[in-house]
């Protein structure tokens, strides 16, 4: 689960504005028993973008209007994906713990998640976890279109067009990858103005880009269905043509709003309205003095719509909620040190609402968490009023004692990497190996603090397990990605000894393609 930030989630697999987590909940036509461990953003699924649970977000927002479910649409997902005849799901596996990870379609042999299209059609797009080609243009009137590769990674048959300016529901179109040109200056159009977008790499390659792939090549979707969980919750169903289905969202019932779970310090789960207004720096007063939320209408989850309920975010998932009041049509004032006319620079279809009363997090859908499974690794299932499977979070390793993730470690294996807030970037060594925890004196630890991830020199995720105080390290160090260099030992910081855990402590992830 993603700490609590405002998010927004554009196109799954694509790009994300804000901070995200976009969940994605899982299911399945036989059920599978708890103990097999099935799959869950987010913030919020698709490929490792989980909100809280392993559900993808409907790039539609169909949610709380979508279809009743009817016929075949009845049928409960017990594990939250049904693979088709074309699309099988991909699986995250440890041990007898499987999370469902993206899609692979069969026919294109690529995986893939879904997102909206070039002419607004909800397609299993193209996805590449270790990222995909970039594209640029070569000129400087945005009319040559150029894919930009690594040294080493190999030539897909097409790639994203560069992208164009936000348009509400509109997608990315995919180019054919052509042959090799030589460039050296890089401009973007994102902006709706032709700029430079700086120079192409040393190692880099360049590829031109030819004609549009037509969009029936990917498998689109039908229709967004509601299927019963619980007296409160239902879920929303992404139905495709080749008879696949995935749970994206749920839907409070009682407030009318897609959902996703997230956690609140002290509180436990609950089911939190995916579409929200944040509480920033805004005001609807000259003097800065009556705030106002600000509602983002630069992202497919909120365009053309008014959001569900008002966020202000604090740390360590102790955000506070209230209902949303009118909207804000006067003009809008930001303090930034002095209190002026707003005037925004790139979110022209952004709005503003009152803020009304306070939300208390009792109110919202409950949901209860528990590991469950068999074996070292499990999972974390959250569950409705009723003992309805809502989805699955992620592993949780009994051995270290910690929720985790597929992260790939030290050794370049992908392993289930105890999850973590927080970074080890001091150490008091010159090999940047041994490292401690450096904060301002007397700063109370927070509570879930247990382990620290770091980059790994050769690539990777290094993990240290958080110690006792200690004195002062003569000498500190940082790892700047590249190089150990020295930095300075403050004497207004407390430090703390960590101990490393070794990449083969951490239990291996496999993929299995059903």
């Amino acid at each position: 689960m993603a700490r609590s930030l405002a998010w927004v989630c554009l196109t799954l697999g694509t790009t994300v504005a804000l901070a995200a987590s976009c969940s994605s909940s899982t299911a399945k036509k036989t059920p599978r028993q708890l103990a097999d461990a099935g799959s869950d953003a987010t913030v919020g699924g698709a490929p490792d973008t989980n909100i809280g649970g392993n559900a993808t977000v409907s790039a539609s927002g169909a949610g709380a209007a979508g279809e009743a479910v009817g016929g075949d649409g009845s049928t409960s997902l017990t594990d939250g994906w049904s693979s088709g005849t074309r699309l099988r799901a991909v699986l995250q596996v440890a041990g007898d713990a499987k999370l469902f990870k993206v899609w692979h379609d069969t026919q294109l042999d690529i995986d893939c998640s879904f997102s909206f299209d070039a002419s607004g059609v909800e397609r299993c797009l193209p996805y590449d976890g270790d990222g995909s080609p970039g594209a640029s243009y070569s000129d400087d009137k945005c009319t040559k279109p150029v894919a930009i590769l690594e040294p080493g990674v190999p030539v897909p048959a097409w790639v994203q067009a560069p992208p164009l300016p936000f348009a509400c529901h509109v997608g990315p179109r995919y180019l054919a990858v052509g042959g090799d040109v030589t460039i050296t200056n890089l401009y973007s159009n994102s902006s709706g103005q032709c700029l430079p977008d700086g120079t192409i790499g040393p190692t880099q390659l360049a590829k031109t880009l030819g004609a549009a792939v037509p969009e029936s090549t990917f498998v689109a979707a039908t229709a967004t269905r509601q299927e019963p969980r619980e007296k409160r919750l239902a879920a929303n169903v992404r139905h495709a043509e080749d008879g696949s289905r995935q749970v994206t969202s749920h839907v409070d019932l009682q407030r009318v709003a897609d959902c996703n779970p997230r956690l609140h310090t002290g509180d436990g789960y609950a089911c939190v309205p995916a579409d929200l207004a944040y509480i920033q720096t805004f005001f609807a007063n000259a003097a800065c003095e009556v705030q106002v939320a600000y509602h983002p209408g630069y992202a497919h989850q909120t365009c053309d719509r008014s959001p569900k309920l008002i966020q202000f975010s604090k740390p360590n998932y102790t955000d506070t909620y209230f209902e949303v009041g009118s909207q804000v049509t006067g003009t809008v004032y930001r303090d930034t040190g002095t209190c002026k006319a707003y005037v925004t620079s790139g979110d022209a279809a952004a709005n503003y609402f009152n803020v009304g009363a306070t939300v208390p997090w009792s109110n919202l859908a409950q949901l209860s968490s528990k590991n469950e499974g068999t074996g070292r690794i499990l999972i974390q299932v959250l569950r409705g009023a009723d003992d309805e499977l809502v989805s699955r979070e992620t592993f949780f390793d009994t051995t270290l004692d910690t929720a985790c993730n597929p992260v790939r470690a030290s050794d370049l294996k992908q392993r289930c990497v105890p999850s973590s807030a927080f970074s080890a970037n001091v150490f008091a060594d010159d090999k940047c190996t041994a490292a401690v925890y450096a904060v301002p004196i007397g700063t109370a630890l927070p509570a879930d603090l247990v382990y620290l991830q770091a980059n790994a020199p050769g690539g990777g995720a290094r993990i240290f397990k958080l110690g006792s105080k200690v004195a002062p390290p003569a000498k500190s160090w940082q790892f700047n990605g590249v190089d150990c260099v020295e930095r300075t030992v403050f004497e207004t910081e407390d430090y703390y000894a960590t101990s490393a855990v070794a990449a083969t402590e951490m239990a291996l992830v496999t993929r299995e393609t059903e």
